[in-house]
């Protein structure tokens, strides 16, 4: 008989709502775990993974293997029952992103309550996670992949609570993936110039996305989903992964939807640049160019920190070289192999025009929000425009801003986000004119009430809505009636997007397709509404100050 603990989830302090006594208590059934395991076949052999309620859960498959800085080729096959009951450990993080040391990753192991927040890491990570609510059942429920941010350098596929599948996998009776892949430069070193092995070395960590889908596609129906409705979706460098995957040809036919959310600058490195930071890290390491295959084995951390050094050395050369580097740090190179073509001009070429995709960006995104300006004049607010964007600039800068966001605060003006906006305004507009699918445009615009509004809507603020987890997030998305139905409603979306490639909700107006010329937006706000290239002249006026997020 399944047990399930009750549990009732009040909101336990009074600064995520204001006032504790005002606050709707929320009913969550959350089965506890239970004894009975969760096993199935892959094409490498049986996997055992664990039940958890209406839910199977498998942790850490193995869906690829590497040697650094090589393709990723398929596992090889096992005798007898492998269990995947854990996390797989994250690709190594490098300095300044989640530390440099490198722990060993976890033996394959029965525990199920293995900490996700505490992380190894291995260059061994190609691994994904599975939440499902069927097996070998021929369900074709749509599967929904998910492709972490951090900016191409850290974070992994499981490592934050609200990336948790159950609750999109149960609310929607899809199977949701994530997944691990080699980032930083054991991700996007681009060795080409040292010979034909090292071609595709800048380019691993998308290749083992693609492995990863290929891997889905062919296993995906013993886990209860549909190899042909499999939509990849991914917040900031997770976004941009996406984007880079649809541009890659050998992802055709493994993609059906994607989702872009926040993504980054879809241009990537050409190899003339990513070939000299290369250069530079072998001079770095004191490698000579006849043994450049004593790369393979240099420990991470000495790796990690000449890579560094060479990247802010090319950095500072780039200018001289005639070379415009709007954002500088890990990323996909086009290659001519891999990447034949930078996301924009892949767009252009058609490549991917069948796939339905939804993208969008956050209000407040990573400008700098401050306390210090709740209650900020006109007359402060203009000063302030003048000292980031110039005094040429500021009373027209005004005047459009007021057209697009009447009954805006005046701290808004230096508070909100034109960099994402400006690639995701960029890329849908290449994809309505280029592709044969639709593409819908939406903008998040809720302010988190949570710690006293501190937040505002800020990079990130739209994964644990997505996900159905906005009650795993109360100390940053807030767990108030407005979150809890906004939770519904982008959950919703999410789902009936990956669905049959429209998104929807009951709680929605009708969404139409976007197009340049009339710019349909979906605000995703406590009221939320389609509008109509509301915000186009503010970002063509603000397209020259949008070279760098960090304002």
């Amino acid at each position: 008989m399944k047990k399930s603990l009750v549990i009732a989830l009040a909101i336990l302090t009074a600064t995520a709502c204001g006032n504790r006594n005002k606050c709707p208590q929320y009913v969550y059934d959350v089965p506890q775990y239970e004894n009975g395991i969760a096993q199935t076949r892959t094409a490498q052999g049986l996997v055992e993974g664990y039940k958890q309620g209406p839910l199977y859960i498998f942790r850490g498959i193995r869906y690829a293997v590497a040697e650094r800085f090589m393709p990723p080729v398929e596992p090889e096959s096992w005798e007898g029952v492998r269990h995947f009951r854990s996390p797989g450990p994250m690709s190594p993080q490098g300095f300044g992103f989640g530390g440099s040391s490198v722990r060993p990753a976890p033996a394959e192991t029965n525990d199920i309550t293995y900490d996700t927040r505490q992380k190894s890491q291995s260059e061994d990570c190609l691994r994904l996670n599975i939440w499902t609510q069927g097996l070998d059942d021929g369900g074709k429920r749509p599967v929904m992949v998910w492709l972490h941010g951090g900016a191409f350098q850290a974070s992994c596929g499981d490592l934050e609570i609200c990336y948790d599948g159950s609750m999109l996998a149960k609310k929607g009776d899809v199977v949701v993936i994530s997944i691990n892949h080699r980032l930083n430069c054991v991700g996007y070193l681009d060795l080409s110039s040292f010979g034909e092995k090292y071609r595709y070395s800048g380019n691993v960590g998308i290749m083992d996305i693609v492995a990863a889908l290929k891997w889905i596609n062919a296993n995906i129906e013993h886990f209860g989903g549909d190899p042909n409705n499999i939509t990849i979706f991914g917040q900031s460098g997770g976004g941009g992964k996406v984007s880079a995957t649809l541009a890659a040809p050998s992802s055709k036919g493994l993609v059906s939807r994607a989702i872009v959310e926040s993504g980054v600058n879809i241009d990537f490195y050409n190899s003339d640049l990513s070939r000299l930071i290369g250069e530079e890290t072998v001079r770095q390491l004191g490698i000579p160019a006849g043994e450049i295959d004593r790369i393979q084995t240099i420990p991470y951390e000495e790796l990690s920190r000449a890579a560094n050094a060479a990247m802010n050395i090319i950095r500072k050369q780039a200018p001289e070289l005639g070379m415009k580097v709007n954002e500088f740090g890990w990323a996909p190179t086009v290659d001519g192999n891999f990447l034949p073509w930078t996301v924009a001009e892949a767009l252009k070429r058609g490549v991917s025009a069948d796939v339905p995709l939804m993208i969008g960006t956050t209000l407040n995104e990573l400008v700098t929000v401050s306390p210090a300006n709740r209650g900020m004049s006109m007359e402060a607010a203009r000063e302030a425009v003048i000292k980031k964007y110039g005094a040429e600039i500021a009373d027209e800068y005004i005047d459009t801003y007021s057209c697009c966001y009447p009954g805006f605060e005046p701290r808004d003006l230096i508070e909100t986000d034109y960099y994402f906006r400006a690639n995701a305004v960029r890329e849908a507009s290449l994809k309505a004119e280029y592709g044969k699918a639709p593409v819908y445009r939406y903008e998040l615009n809720y302010l988190s009430p949570a710690q006293d509004s501190l937040f505002r809507c800020p990079h990130n603020m739209e994964i644990a809505f997505a996900f159905n987890n906005v009650h795993l997030s109360p100390a940053f998305a807030g767990f108030t009636e407005d979150s809890r139905r906004l939770n519904d409603i982008i959950s919703d979306v999410w789902i009936s997007f990956a669905r049959d490639g429209k998104p929807y909700s009951k709680q929605l107006p009708e969404w139409p397709a976007f197009k340049p010329e009339e710019g349909a937006t979906m605000i995703f706000n406590n009221k939320c509404e389609v509008r109509y290239n509301h915000d186009k002249e503010l970002v063509s006026l603000m397209k020259d100050y949008t070279a760098n997020p960090y304002f």
